[in-house]
């Protein structure tokens, strides 16, 4: 039993006095019994409040099943034992502010029922008499179900934006493409990696796989995406993206392919990851491996190393092919290596490297001879080693370069194999060399330049003869380019030119050559080649041709379709007019102007066709130039002679008549000359045929003559049809409106219960004609209820099936099983139905899925009168419980492939969320939920990470850095990370993104690059400081040998005053200098004083002589007591002043530079100053980001710093360049054990 109402009676604003007042029922009189029954069988909960007090009067079965008291539990309630106290407050304030009671509202509340549970309804509430006193109607909707969906609904949206915002702030490029190449979705990520604004990707509507995919790589990517497309599987390949800027950035894509639920359509779902730094760097390793193994096979040097723990002995690829050796044939032991050394040098080698192990020696460095593999030939080689230590100062590893020095011995025969391979190479390529001695006008050609010219093996080779075979065209500019050539003292030239010979006519000659000059700078000898490119001319030709006849056609074929862009453009645009239009006489002007404005036309007019005695032609609309033209034609569509023009005949025979020139066509006869002056050169008549006949024509005219081909006739015809059918239209919505609103003034029966219900609600009488139709079933269907009422035989289905079918009120009173399994459910309870359908035609054709229940309706003798049928729309319950699946899918997937580490944490960096690319790392994501973000940072690393949270947190600004983790495992990984924060209500941090990414193995990859780089630098100035004392001990000897036997040789000579006394002090001259160039180079390659002056004494030396070469005055700045450096730091920045004025010679200009050698404390500072003209500010940014590498240039001088704990920086303005090198003598350099 329910509780009796202890409380007073509620008073309500609308309370007043009935007494004396007929009981007027809750209709109407008239109409009391029907809508009684209507009240008791409604399958929605009603009941009747008294107005003043708000107790319960009356309650339908429907409230009795839904809250599970009986009507007298009812009677003896108020409605706070329905409502909680607050609601009840609100009530009656909504109440109170209502003006009239028969005014209803709508409002949403929480119920109690009989068990006390909870349900989430939708009331409505209207002001009805009853039973002789003010009463409120209130009709429930239960939505507890949409309440729950609209929660679960505000969740998956929080969830949504959450993964939107973190799909936005992922390091990762995100993008969702379809099959088309549209692009549906991205984040900033990816519009950064393109170069693009948001606002350019998405207005310009850039396609993926054409505007930023180039063409070579679009059909390998075609192959990958038929292959996801066919096993449903997710495909991860490589490619490149075109960026705005037109640069190409290297990607890895992982895309997953599935379909559009909405439209079954195919997208692609991918993972966009910028490997440029990764291409750099495999690229910066290969080509440093490359250049190792090149400078080792070219130098004839190879590399190894020894692990003196293990006896573990590793060769390069280059100590294999001096060792005449497979790596499969060596057991990579010192004892193997030592089998392989000549016997009679085996104990001298042992002995150097035992000996330099035990005296704890760095270095040293042996010369012995070997025994190669099967062979059994006998080389000699060079052997360096360096030993290095632990951090116990042991020695534990030695690295060394063995030089075959055989080669030296053999290389006059190398020279002579090589210059008959030239030789051989020249006759090949069926190339004419030559050669002019300058001093005496000498000339040599070889027998197939004799051939190339078609010059007989009598005539002489002389320049004269040369130039008399050049085309006469040709031959003042090739005198004038041999002349510029040899003033310009350029070394080498190319020139293109036509030959005429006796037997094959003209031909195209390449002569390609070099210049060589004395010290003086005088030309003394040119050589060349010529090769016979008339062949290619005519290729080039032809090429020429082709492509100006190409381009003429493309240039007709864009008049053409822009022609038709502006004529379907204007279609478009009349297309939306007829949609929107109202009125025919609007609609025919703007359709005239349209034509004109849009189409580019001289004037258009729209005439009717009259039904008088004269047949005449009426114009209804135009635009453009007019100029009294149809005021003085006067038309007609009679068969006569004002009717056979492009108009009449148009009309009479239902078919568009051209005229592509006015001026000679036949049916412009008595209207061509007004025409004409009027500029009007070509026409197009096109009748307008509606549903009740010819209703006359749309005339266009063109301005130039041959306008209106087939395609643009077509499409203008396409327009009049369009015309004829939206005038017609016009004319039957105007009569169906009038139809209609006789129909409405015909219906009186608007104020009834039926009408007031907020559910779609119709009701059908005992013969099944609609007797009922109310407001929420026009806005449900469209269909008004004018339209529908009266009518039987299942008309009103036509409303939601498109066609007349039973409906579930028809089986209130049958059962028909293939009916009901039409439905997605379908149940009975009573006599009442309840069933659930899609139908498709709805909410503009998107579909709609519709809860219905219907009961009968009984009259006052229990006997059945009608049935009722209400409908609920619950497409928003199926879309959102879709909506959420999906969203869980999504997200899932998403997070499931997401390579980037996504972690949600709370402003005290405990973990609320990560993602499942953490199992990887830190285990199963979900047991990581509330522990500490920071317990895993490397405890170097954690005071720097948290306190940068902690800002993140206080400023709302996100940071990003790099720092080191501890795995699941003990290991230590690099991670970079970007925070954003996530903002509640209030606007205030709530909760941190953190996208995180590993970059262990980009680490890993750098230091493995700067070990080789360093090995290399190694073996570089290794190999210089031995080419320098080879060039001293033993060619500068031979020279100086050969300058004394030269001086001998004179002194016999001088009596005799012979040529060959004059030629015997030119090779003394000579062999000085060459001795001079020699001493210089070696000086270069590794400076001697380097050694015994150390640093300060050597850059004196150097930039005195480098002054004295140049003509550049250059100043030393350098204290007195400076010192000595350790040996490698003095190399290191002895090589950087040598590029730094390197690069002064070449590039900057300046007549003046300074060093600067400075040293406090333990800091050594160099500096390299030019007066020039400066360095661009964009070459400056590239040099500094090439900070790197393992030759020369500027990419050198960083890597030998780098090496030695030292740093290099550039400045560079309008007034000069300075290079600023520092190195500090208490640093270890890096990978040392003190570092370590």
């Amino acid at each position: 039993m329910p509780p009796r109402n202890k409380h007073r009676p509620v008073k309500t604003p609308g309370a007043r006095k009935t007494a004396g007042r007929r009981d007027a029922g809750v209709l109407p009189e008239g109409t009391d019994e029907p809508y009684r029954l209507l009240f008791e069988r409604n399958p929605s909960p009603m009941w009747i409040l008294a107005d003043g007090t708000l107790r319960f009067l009356e309650a339908n079965e429907a409230a009795v099943k839904l809250y599970g008291w009986s009507r007298e539990e009812f009677r003896r309630m108020t409605i706070k034992d329905v409502l909680p106290p607050e609601e009840v407050y609100r009530l009656v304030q909504k109440l109170r502010r209502q003006r009239s009671s028969r005014a209803v509202f709508v409002s949403q509340s929480r119920h109690w029922t009989k068990n006390r549970s909870v349900l989430d309804v939708e009331v409505a509430i209207r002001g009805i008499p009853f039973q002789g006193r003010d009463a409120l109607l209130t009709m429930i909707s239960d939505i507890t179900e949409r309440t729950r969906a609209e929660e679960a609904l505000r969740q998956t949206r929080q969830r949504e934006h959450l993964l939107a915002d973190v799909l936005e702030h992922a390091t990762v490029p995100l993008g969702i493409g379809a099959a088309d190449g549209r692009l549906l979705m991205f984040n900033q990520a990816f519009a950064d990696l393109t170069g693009y604004s948001r606002a350019e990707l998405e207005q310009k509507q850039l396609s993926w796989n054409t505007d930023l995919t180039p063409p070579e790589w679009r059909a390998a990517e075609a192959k990958h995406l038929a292959l996801a497309r066919r096993t449903r599987q997710p495909v991860r390949y490589e490619k490149e993206y075109v960026r705005k800027n037109g640069t190409r950035v290297p990607i890895e894509l992982f895309v997953q392919p599935f379909v559009d639920p909405d439209d079954a359509s195919f997208h692609y779902r991918s993972f966009v990851t910028d490997i440029t730094a990764r291409k750099q760097t495999e690229e910066a390793l290969r080509r440093s491996v490359e250049r190792l193994k090149r400078a080792e096979g070219i130098g004839h040097l190879g590399s190894w190393e020894l692990d003196l723990l293990s006896n573990q002995l590793t060769w390069s690829d280059e100590v294999y092919r001096i060792f005449g050796l497979r790596p499969q044939q060596f057991a990579a032991t010192y004892e193997a290596f030592l089998a392989h050394v000549h016997p009679d040098d085996r104990a001298a080698v042992d002995a150097a490297f035992s000996g330099s192990l035990r005296e704890g020696r760095r270095t040293y460095e042996i010369e012995h001879r070997i025994v190669r593999g099967k062979t059994g030939e006998v080389r000699t080689v060079l052997e360096k080693c360096e030993h290095f230590r632990d951090a116990t100062g042991r020695i534990v590893r030695s690295v060394g370069m063995v030089h075959d020095i055989t080669e030296r011995k053999r290389a006059e025969e190398v020279v002579r194999e090589s210059e008959a391979q030239v030789r051989l190479a020249l006759s090949a390529a069926k190339a004419a060399s030559w050669s002019w001695d300058i001093k005496t006008n000498r000339t040599v050609w070889s027998p197939e330049y004799y051939a190339l010219y078609d010059f007989k093996s009598k005539v002489r080779p002389t320049l004269q003869n040369w130039l008399r075979r050049i085309h006469p065209a040709d031959r003042k500019t090739v005198q004038e380019l041999v002349q510029r050539t040899l003033k310009d003292r350029r070394k080498e030239f190319l020139f293109e030119y036509r030959i005429r010979c006796p037997d094959r006519g003209e031909r195209w000659i390449a002569n390609q050559g070099s210049v060589i000059y004395s010290a003086r700078g005088k030309p003394v000898v040119a050589t060349g080649i010529n090769l016979d490119i008339t062949e290619r001319k005519q290729a080039e030709s032809t090429l020429k041709e082709f492509t100006a006849t190409l381009e003429r056609r493309v240039a007709e074929r864009t008049a053409d379709l822009r022609h038709t862009n502006r004529t379907l453009r204007m279609l478009t645009e009349c297309g939306e007019v007829l949609v929107r239009a109202t009125d025919e006489g609007e609609l025919l002007q703007a359709i005239c102007r349209l034509v004109v404005e849009v189409g580019g036309y001289r004037m258009a007019w729209v005439g009717y066709a009259e039904e008088d005695a004269a047949k005449s032609v009426r114009p209804v609309a135009r635009a453009g130039f007019d100029a009294g033209y149809l005021d003085t034609v006067k038309l007609t569509w009679a068969d006569n002679e004002r009717g056979r023009g492009p108009t009449g005949t148009a009309i009479r025979t239902g078919q568009p008549v051209i005229a592509r020139n006015i001026h000679t066509h036949p049916a412009f006869g008595p209207w061509r000359q007004a025409a004409l002056d009027r500029r009007y050169a070509a026409s197009a008549a096109l009748p307008l045929k509606g549903g009740e006949g010819m209703l006359g024509a749309l005339m266009v005219y063109a301005a130039e003559p041959g306008t209106f081909d087939a395609s643009e006739v077509g499409l203008l015809a396409q327009l009049a049809r369009d015309l004829a059918y939206g005038i017609s239209a016009l004319r039957t919505r105007a009569e169906h409106w009038r139809a209609e609103l006789a129909r409405r003034e015909a219906q009186q029966r608007l104020v009834n219960i039926v009408e007031f219900l907020p559910d779609a609600t119709f009701v059908i009488g005992q013969d099944n004609r609609l007797i009922a139709w109310n407001r929420a079933c026009e806005t449900m269907t469209g269909v008004k209820k004018e339209a529908v009422l009266g009518s039987g035989d299942y008309a009103y289905a036509e409303a939601f099936y498109q066609e007349r079918r039973p409906m579930l009120i028809d089986l209130v009173n049958r059962r028909a099983p293939e009916l009901e399994a039409l439905f997605q459910s379908f149940r009975r309870e009573g006599e009442a139905v309840y069933g659930e359908a899609f139908f498709p035609s709805l909410r503009n054709g998107q579909g709609a899925h519709l809860w219905g229940a219907a009961a009968p309706l009984l009259d006052q003798n229990g006997n059945r009168s009608g049935a009722i049928e209400v409908i609920r729309d619950v497409t928003p319950l199926k879309e959102t419980e879709q909506a959420l699946r999906q969203s869980e899918q999504q997200f899932r997937l998403i997070m499931d492939n997401l390579a980037d580490l996504v972690a949600l944490l709370d402003v005290h960096g405990h973990r609320l969320y990560n993602s499942p690319s953490y199992r990887q790392i830190l285990g199963d994501p979900d047991l990581l939920r509330g522990t500490d973000s920071f317990a895993e940072v490397h405890p170097d690393d954690r005071d720097r990470v948290s306190r940068a949270f902690r800002d993140t947190v206080r400023t709302g600004v996100g940071q990003r850095l790099e720092y080191r983790m501890i795995d699941r495992e003990g290991r230590t990984r690099h991670i970079e990370s970007q925070g954003s924060v996530i903002r509640d209500e209030q606007n205030r941090v709530s909760r941190v993104l953190v996208v995180s990414r590993d970059v262990t193995a980009r680490k890993r990859a750098e230091e493995e690059l700067h070990r080789l780089s360093a090995h290399l630098l190694q073996v570089r100035d290794s190999e210089r400081r031995h080419l320098a004392r080879e060039l001293h001990d033993t060619t500068a000897q031979h020279l100086a040998a050969l300058t004394l036997n030269l001086g001998s040789l004179k002194g016999h000579l001088a009596k005799a005053s012979t040529p060959a006394h004059a030629l015997c002090c030119d090779c003394i001259q000579l062999a000085n200098q060459a001795a001079q160039e020699i001493r210089t180079h070696s000086y270069l390659l590794h400076p001697p004083l380097l050694e015994v002056m150390g640093l300060a004494g050597a850059v004196e030396d150097y930039a005195q002589g480098l002054s004295a070469r140049s003509g550049v005055t250059i100043e030393l700045e350098a204290p007195a007591d400076f010192g000595r450096l350790p040996e490698d730091m003095e190399l290191a920045l002895f090589r950087v002043i040598q590029e730094s004025l390197s690069n002064v010679l070449k590039h900057s200009g300046s007549s003046r530079a300074r060093i600067r050698l400075t040293r406090r404390d333990s800091l050594v500072t160099l500096e390299v100053q030019d007066m020039g003209h400066g360095i661009p500010d964009d070459k400056l940014a590239r040099i500094k980001a090439r900070s790197g590498g393992s030759g020369v240039g500027i990419g050198g001088m960083h890597e030998r710093l780098r090496l030695l704990g030292g740093w290099l920086d550039i400045e560079s303005g309008p007034t000069g360049t300075t290079v600023r090198a520092s190195v500090s003598l208490s640093t270890p350099p890096p990978g040392s054990a003190a570092t370590a």
